[in-house]
């Protein structure tokens, strides 16, 4: 996003983790160390006092945390509050405690998340997807191989356990990407490592995107057993790119992010289905990943997001 900016002659800022590594020509305000393992929380809270100073200095800001520290402590500045979560969901598992939002420019990832927000804050939010990847990078690759994989972080929500299952019962070899969330505790991670055996189940934890990219390219199918509804996913737009299809669940807004290119089961027996007659019933790779790259290379996306930008700059506002 910050690339596609700066190549669009913006002047950009990013702030972000220690060590982070931003594109040429943006400038990178460092925050705070993720190897400290503090959760992601109180990770945001302290990203927020390093870089509080600074935010009177831009015309617009592009809010990607969870907790909106900004925009909750200076409502009046010119903020995009991009939201990541499933807010009835979320509602409920908080015990019916409703997570702090800001009162105006939110932006939603999917017509599903946006539905449900107005539903819990009685805002509306616009509809953005600001998930998006360098098309480059992310390319098609028509040779599949035979083996299904699932990337994703290491807890319930996700599905790797469902991944693991899925294959068994198919008699089919998962890889398996990802490793325990920031500040998360690892013993969901270690009974999904103890499970890989090398042959059938192959643990390959966390990776270089270079990897990332060739696994993605030469899966049979991503499989995306997710447990919740999850309001939109990058890594299903990953592979999507790269031509791979997806089987995932149709919770949330997953039948949204992967339209009529892939498979959003109902049940666990449609799941296994889908799982065997992939290959028959989606042979046409580089449609997949031409329709993906429309909607979500990164440079198609932030075009889009420039009038957004300008409505904001001008002091819009919309709630």
């Amino acid at each position: 996003f910050a690339r596609e900016l700066a190549q669009l002659k913006h002047e950009v800022t990013l702030a972000a983790p220690i060590g982070s590594k931003p594109p040429r020509g943006v400038e990178l305000y460092e925050t705070v160390d993720l190897r400290q393992q503090i959760g992601f929380g109180p990770a945001e809270e302290r990203a927020y006092f390093h870089y509080a100073h600074r935010l009177g200095e831009f015309d617009v800001i592009h809010d990607f945390s969870h907790s909106k520290h900004a925009a909750l402590r200076h409502p009046n500045l010119p903020i995009i509050n991009v939201t990541w979560f499933e807010p009835e969901w979320f509602t409920e598992q908080n015990g019916g405690n409703i997570f702090p939002m800001p009162k105006s420019n939110v932006v939603a990832l999917s017509k599903y998340q946006a539905e449900k927000f107005y539903k819990i804050y009685k805002q509306n939010a616009l509809i953005y997807s600001t998930n998006c990847r360098d098309p480059e990078k992310y390319a098609l690759c028509a040779e599949k191989g035979n083996r299904f994989l699932f990337i994703g972080k290491m807890s319930w929500h996700k599905g790797a356990q469902q991944a693991i299952n899925f294959c068994k019962d198919l008699g089919y070899g998962p890889d398996v990407v990802g490793g325990a969330g920031v500040g998360e505790p690892k013993f969901y991670r270690d009974r999904i490592i103890n499970q890989c055996d090398d042959k059938q189940i192959v643990w390959y934890g966390e990776v270089t995107e270079p990897v990332k990219i060739q696994l993605l390219q030469h899966a049979r199918a991503l499989l995306y057993p997710v447990q919740f509804p999850e309001a939109h996913n990058l890594v299903l737009i990953e592979a999507l790119m790269c031509g791979t299809p997806v089987v995932t669940f149709d919770r949330g807004a997953m039948k949204e992010v992967v339209g009529e290119m892939s498979f959003a089961a109902k049940d666990d027996e449609e799941f296994k289905n889908a799982m065997e007659t992939t290959p028959t019933k989606i042979t046409d790779f580089t449609q997949i990943s031409e329709l993906a790259h429309t909607q979500y290379s990164s440079k198609n996306v932030v075009s889009q997001c420039q009038s957004l930008y300008e409505y904001v700059a001008k002091g819009a506002r919309w709630s």
